[in-house]
């Protein structure tokens, strides 16, 4: 039996019409006959704010229409911003990083999930016949051969915290595996022994700690305990933003609504998500998005932290954590402190703009000592 997805009230919100927008000349074909400006986008490939704005009609009610256009392959979403095959993009800030320090000019502009206890950004888990349920096992493990560990992509957030907690515990990195493929390959994968270990993201999380041949080792969240570890942020190119100033305003606003709206109907939220990977509604996991409705330095320093821990960038690279982000095009930030017109009742959490925040400070993980951590069977 299909679970009923909640519907949001549309009386609850206030429609902000784009304002300035033409449909003539060279963007007219950019217009749907009903007046949408389309946006393109790549296919999610898991859980995010997309599934929840598509299932609510929110990019309507700001004068847009999502198209997707595909899954690009990984790399390739600099190139298809910058090209116009994409318009805006789900990433983390040490993608943006590398793409500004290549001259790349693509900027933040929204928030999007981060890292918690409840919903973590990653979770690993193993084979329940392994015999493995911590830190221990991977060293002996590592003593016989190496570890093949599923990842969806390198150098980042599905790999960059395993790393650190197996290197922390003892277990040395060339004993590492990386294999790179599809989250939605990953538990078939773990299950036929093609590898040792999967890092799952949502929705995929809750399948896995479901399944009885599986144990689940730790959490991104266990290991980092900051929420900026899972931050997301959405961009675009500079080019686009500055030749579509409310288009960018009108994305933001859309998202902005679809985190409030899943954080406060995880439930539903669920729903809508298993509709669209179909996975059962039992078996599926969630993100936690910012409440944050702009974006700050603290969305990216913990990434610079650790790129320049991982040596992914030059400790004295010139770039800071305001180089990657704008907030200009955010009409949140604009009117920081003022009540929430979209869902009545709720003001904003924080009353004034945002401040910076306290500089880059390197850090070498390999230099640290984390506590050990069992999985419970």
């Amino acid at each position: 039996m299909k679970q009923p997805i909640l519907t949001l009230a549309l009386s609850s919100l206030l429609v902000l019409p784009l304002a300035g927008c033409k449909k003539t000349g060279k963007d007219a074909s950019r217009y749907t006959k009903d007046g949408l400006f389309i946006v393109h986008m790549q296919t999610p490939t898991v859980f995010c704010e997309n599934n929840i704005a598509d299932a609510l009609g929110l990019w309507k009610e700001e004068g847009l229409k999502a198209d997707y256009i595909g899954v690009l392959t990984p790399g390739t979403d600099v190139p298809a911003l910058l090209s116009g095959k994409i318009d805006f993009n789900n990433s983390h800030p040490n993608n943006i990083v590398k793409a500004r320090l290549a001259g790349a000019k693509i900027i933040a502009i929204s928030t999007g999930m981060i890292d918690d206890s409840v919903n973590p950004h990653i979770v690993y888990h193993v084979q329940k016949k392994s015999g493995i349920t911590g830190i221990e096992g991977f060293r002996e493990l590592a003593k016989k051969r190496k570890i093949k560990i599923a990842v969806s992509g390198r150098n980042g957030c599905a790999d960059w915290y395993f790393d650190e907690w197996l290197i922390r515990g003892g277990v040395p990195e060339a004993a590492l595996d990386w294999v790179v493929m599809p989250q939605k390959q990953q538990l078939e994968a773990l299950s036929k022994g093609l590898v040792d270990a999967i890092t799952s993201h949502p929705p995929f999380i809750k399948a896995a700690d479901a399944d009885p041949n599986f144990t689940r080792i730790i959490s991104s969240f266990e290991i980092v305990h900051n929420p900026a570890a899972g931050a997301s942020v959405r961009t675009t190119s500079e080019k686009f933003a500055k030749e579509h100033p409310e288009i960018v305003s009108a994305f933001i606003r859309v998202y902005v609504k679809a985190h409030e709206w899943s954080n406060a109907h995880p439930d539903s939220a669920k729903a809508i998500v298993a509709r669209a990977f179909n996975q059962p509604a039992d078996k599926v996991s969630l993100f936690t998005f910012s409440n944050r409705r702009w974006l700050n330095d603290s969305d990216v320093n913990p990434w610079l932290e650790r790129q320049i821990a991982h040596k992914d960038i030059k400790p004295d690279a010139k770039i800071k954590a305001a180089d990657i982000y704008t907030n200009k095009y955010n009409s949140y930030w604009k009117d920081a402190g003022k009540p929430n017109t979209f869902f009545p009742g709720q003001g904003a959490k924080t009353t004034k703009a945002p401040s910076k925040a306290p500089g880059l400070v390197e850090r070498t993980f390999r230099q640290k000592t984390a506590p050990l951590r069992t999985a419970s069977r």
